[in-house]
């Protein structure tokens, strides 16, 4: 799924190549991946000029003449090429917007789970799906409210970082590696994360985000920012899909989980999960004083 740097990347490819080019006609190819009626969407769209894309999140956002909007996500699979007016549509193609210059924007999503939805510049930011994301990492100057949100819940952390109701913009391939730089193991409860770990997750955040927008995203299995072009941050990647490898810090072997259906890449070494529960065997023969151990590990509160 692209994810923020990848969603990024993409807005900037596509803005100087439709800004200012007006929607002649639209067609929709798969009817699920637009909210709302068919007809409803085309008439929406036809006749206005695209004035500019932005960003929320892992959405793209196109801003319309008219003050209209429409919200794109694209999920698992989707992405946007141009073409000329005369070449063939993939066979993945899903909306294709006929531009005013004999080219056109097709939508391709091979899953199509894709989705768009219309807006105006008014409402959009305070409707669903935008209204509930948490904000943008690189506008996070105090880590307080993300303290006070985490100790709301005993979720795994990654758990609560892929919801984007913290902060926006990490899917599975970025949540990996921001917890592997900030030692946290992705099981943690988020209730226990301590200032100091919020401060090591915002930074790392920010910095890992960074490197990724500039290397153009991560090109794994279909993503693509635009035709025949890939991302390149993947040749970074310290722990995201390296499961079976050794950790590039400590040597050990990094070890793959499930977190919420999501697999999961860490290190058992540099990862720990300083929250699990601890299984302590007494053993010894008998009258050798295991179960005075026992009673002084209750008193001291470890049972």
């Amino acid at each position: 799924m692209p994810e923020l740097p990848e969603v990024e990347t993409i807005k900037n490819v596509l803005l100087p190549i439709v800004k200012n080019r007006k929607i002649l006609g639209v067609e929709i190819l798969r009817k699920s991946v637009v909210y709302g009626l068919k007809e409803e969407f085309i008439e929406f769209v036809t006749g206005t000029s695209i004035l500019n894309i932005t960003r929320r999140g892992k959405f793209l956002i196109f801003h319309l003449s008219e003050q209209k909007v429409i919200i794109s996500h694209l999920r698992m699979e989707g992405k946007y090429y141009e073409l000329a007016e005369n070449e063939a549509l993939s066979k993945y193609a899903r909306v294709v917007f006929h531009l005013d210059n004999q080219t056109k924007l097709c939508y391709d999503d091979l899953r199509s789970f894709g989705r768009m939805a219309m807006s105006d510049e008014a409402s959009y930011l305070t409707s669903k799906p935008l209204i509930d994301l948490g904000p943008e990492p690189f506008d996070i100057t105090d880590v307080n409210f993300l303290y006070k949100q985490g100790q709301k819940t005993k979720r795994p952390i990654k758990t609560s970082l892929l919801s984007q109701k913290l902060f926006v913009g990490l899917g599975n391939i970025y949540v990996d590696e921001v917890l592997f730089k900030s030692g946290l193991h992705p099981l943690t409860p988020t209730k226990y994360l301590s200032i100091d770990d919020w401060e090591m997750v915002v930074a790392h955040s920010k910095s890992i985000l960074k490197d990724a927008i500039a290397s153009g995203g991560t090109t794994v299995k279909s993503y693509r920012p635009g035709k025949d072009i890939s991302g390149n941050f993947q040749t970074q990647l310290r722990i995201y899909g390296r499961r079976g490898q050794k950790c590039v810090v400590c040597h050990r072997n990094l070890r793959f989980i499930k977190v919420g259906g999501r697999g999961t890449t860490f290190c058992p070494q540099c990862q720990l999960h300083a929250h699990s529960p601890l299984k302590i065997a007494i053993v010894g023969k008998i009258a050798a004083g295991k179960s005075t151990v026992l009673d002084i590990f209750m008193q001291a509160g470890y049972c």
